[in-house]
Formats: structure tokens, sequence, C-alpha cells
């Protein structure tokens, strides 16, 4: 199993950005006397992006990548998984919208915690008893 070092491929990137012309021959007289496996150990790196294991930063906001971060490192990978999240997501609008227009008519009540629930029914008689003191003065 052929392992990848990220600061190789950095590197191997930067340097492909980097167009002088001293850098260039520098290349050039080291990739005569290397052989091309080098090269391509670095490149066959592919990220799954079906791996379940993701499925976290695909669904969650919590496990968002931030292009803005400092530990950030904008690979090929990187950029593979961004653009599946963001096809994902359309998706997942697109078929939500789908969802909810063919069932416009009935409204789902959202599933409400005990606490809620509690607090709601404390309200309501709270409400209940201020009217009948209401009620009560006014007679």
């Amino acid at each position: 199993k052929q392992h990848f070092t990220l600061t190789k491929i950095l590197k191997k990137q930067e340097q492909e950005a980097n167009g002088s012309k001293r850098k260039r021959r520098q290349k050039l007289k080291k990739s005569r006397n290397q052989p091309q496996n080098a090269e391509k150990r670095d490149d066959d790196f592919q990220v799954n992006l079906n791996d379940n294991r993701f499925k976290a930063v695909y669904k969650s906001h919590e496990y968002n990548i931030d292009p803005t971060h400092s530990h950030y490192k904008p690979t090929k990978g990187m950029q593979h998984m961004i653009g599946e999240k963001l096809k994902r997501r359309k998706e997942q609008a697109e078929g939500g919208a789908a969802n909810g227009d063919a069932d416009g008519d009935e409204q789902v009540a959202p599933k409400r915690s005990k606490q809620q629930l509690e607090q709601n029914a404390l309200v309501k008689s709270l409400k209940r008893k201020i009217q009948m003191q209401q009620q009560g003065q006014k007679l």
C-alpha cells in the first residue's frame, strides 16, 4: 500500500503554479534523474466520497469544512468532498421541495419534548385562571 504525504502534494502543486524559469529547469533536471513512479504515487490517492464515515460531513452543519481555517489544505480530495457536499445538499433541497408540494394539504406537527408540553400546559392553565379572575371582577 502506497502512502501519501500532504506536504509533498502541496509542494508539487505549488511548483506547478510557480512558473519561474529557474524552477522549471530544476524540475526538468529532477525528472530526468528520477523515475516517473515517484510522481504517480502522489496522484493516486482518491477519496471515497460514498464512505459512511463521511455522513456527518454531508448532513450536519457542525462538521462544515471551513476553507478560511488556518489548518485547511486545498487539495483535490478536499475540493471533491466540498463539491459532493454541495451536490447532496442541492439534491436534498430539491427532494424536500418535491415532497412538500405533493403533501401540501397536510401539515405534520413537529415532535415536542416532554418539557415543552409541560410548559404549554402551564401557560394554558395560567391564561385560563387569568380569564376567570377578569370575568369575576367584571361581574
